[in-house]
């Protein structure tokens, strides 16, 4: 007896066969389906580092354009912009010294390494520092004021490479050297003020005031800058 009637051989195999499609059919739709729930329609996903989360990103999507971008911040190296000091500034002159009057300075300073010379009032004392048997600063220290306060003025002699005209705001032009110099400073109630000299030898100089408390650095401000005006080096007169 034959296993299969050939008459029925071709029904079954087309049962088989769309059976067999059937099958498919069903198995592409769920894998499809799984796929969408797994990457979205239509869309890719980006993982949100702030967030710590998921969200889904439209491929058509282009980034938003900033319309007003910020301003671009100056540049913290810019040097800053030296003014030159106006004569309402300076007195009834062109510079920083003209109208100083020095006549209160009886006292004089000398010393031959770099022949500095340099004026300073009555009652004021001074100490002197060498390095390699050259001036390298003098210290002017003034009496007490009624109040106590102890200014003094110190010279120092300053190596030319060292010199930055960015940390200044003004200059004055005199007649043997250029001053550079800024607003005087004040920290915990004690003023201080400093004049770079700017020469054409082989040194600068600065000369510096610090005194403790607004009223007696008014008083010495005017003193500081009569020194500064009777300040010779390398043999200048």
């Amino acid at each position: 007896m034959a296993l299969f009637n050939p008459k029925y051989t071709g029904l079954v195999l087309s049962v088989v066969f769309h059976a067999a499609i059937v099958v498919a059919i069903v198995v592409a739709a769920t894998i499809h389906s799984d796929s969408d729930h797994m990457y979205g329609r239509g869309g890719t996903y980006q993982v949100d580092m702030m967030g710590g989360g998921i969200g889904t990103e439209d491929r058509n999507v282009s980034p938003p354009v900033n319309e007003n971008p910020p301003e671009k911040q100056p540049d913290a190296d810019a040097s800053t912009t030296q003014s030159a000091v106006t004569p309402e500034q300076a007195g009834d002159g062109g510079g920083l010294l003209a109208g100083i009057d020095t006549l209160g300075l009886p006292g004089q300073y000398a010393e031959p390494t770099l022949h500095v010379r340099i004026r300073y009032p009555v009652g004021w004392s001074f100490m002197d520092q060498n390095k390699k048997n050259k001036l390298d600063g003098v210290t002017f220290l003034g009496p007490p004021t009624t109040s106590g306060v102890i200014p003094y003025v110190h010279v120092d002699v300053q190596e030319k490479y060292m010199f930055n005209p960015s940390r200044y705001n003004m200059k004055s032009e005199e007649k043997n050297y250029v001053m550079y110099f800024n607003a005087p400073e004040m920290l915990e109630g004690q003023y201080t003020q400093t004049i770079y000299i700017r020469t054409e030898t082989e040194q600068d100089y600065s000369i510096k005031l610090i005194v403790k408390g607004e009223a007696d650095f008014q008083e010495f401000q005017p003193v500081f800058l009569a020194m500064i005006k009777t300040f010779k080096f390398g043999g200048l007169l």
